[in-house]
């Protein structure tokens, strides 16, 4: 598998991963949209009953107990908060899945300011899951910060590639064509070699 084949993946299951997120949010922005106004233990309570959960059980009392005290003003906030998010993580999503430079380096800026956000929220109360994403999310940063430095590397070398062909082609150009000596720079380059080959004046004829 080549090389840019494995970034290609990488990138596309990094855009996956922003776009689940973004999708979720969006639907708990939703969600938190649709409870204003309304009593959202008794909506807590609805779908307990309905999934056939036991409501004895002692997180879903934690739960429920922690649902009794948001009041529109926090639905509001937290609403506001999701869609933000949303927003900032499909954007990345779709970026990325469109291969753009840009994606790269916002994800990078995003997912690592948040690093320490989620370290504080594991030593508060630990939990699997957030180890889980806090060690997929490190994950995200090395690879994309490794693409994007591999990235920089090549522009370098593209860069300085012309610079030898401007050495090697002089010689060329001179030999070649020696009425239109010196060159124009753009036919120094490699795209335009054979243009330098397309003069038809006999040699040692310069123009006046």
């Amino acid at each position: 598998m080549s090389e840019k084949t494995k970034g290609s993946r990488g990138l596309l299951l990094v855009a996956a991963y922003k776009l689940i997120k973004g999708l979720a949010l969006l639907a708990l922005g939703i969600g938190a949209l649709s409870l204003l106004h309304r009593d959202v233990a008794a909506e807590a309570a609805r779908w307990i009953d309905l999934l056939r959960i036991d409501p004895q059980n002692h997180y879903i009392q934690s739960l429920l107990a922690r649902i009794a005290k948001v009041d529109t003003r926090k639905l509001k906030e937290l609403s506001i908060g999701t869609f933000l998010y949303s927003g900032v993580f499909l954007t990345e999503g779709v970026g990325l899945a469109l291969r753009k430079r840009w994606a790269e380096y916002l994800t990078i800026l995003t997912t690592a300011s948040l690093l320490p956000l989620e370290v504080y929220e594991i030593a508060k109360r630990f939990s699997a899951a957030k180890v889980v994403i806090l060690l997929v999310n490190i994950a995200v940063v090395v690879y994309l910060v490794n693409e994007v430095t591999r990235f920089a590397e090549r522009g370098i070398h593209i860069t300085r590639r012309p610079l030898g062909h401007l050495i090697r082609l002089r010689g060329h150009a001179r030999s070649n064509c020696e009425c239109c000596w010196p060159a124009p720079p753009l036919l120094l380059l490699p795209e335009y070699k054979n243009q330098s080959r397309s003069c038809r004046r006999p040699r040692g004829r310069r123009p006046l």
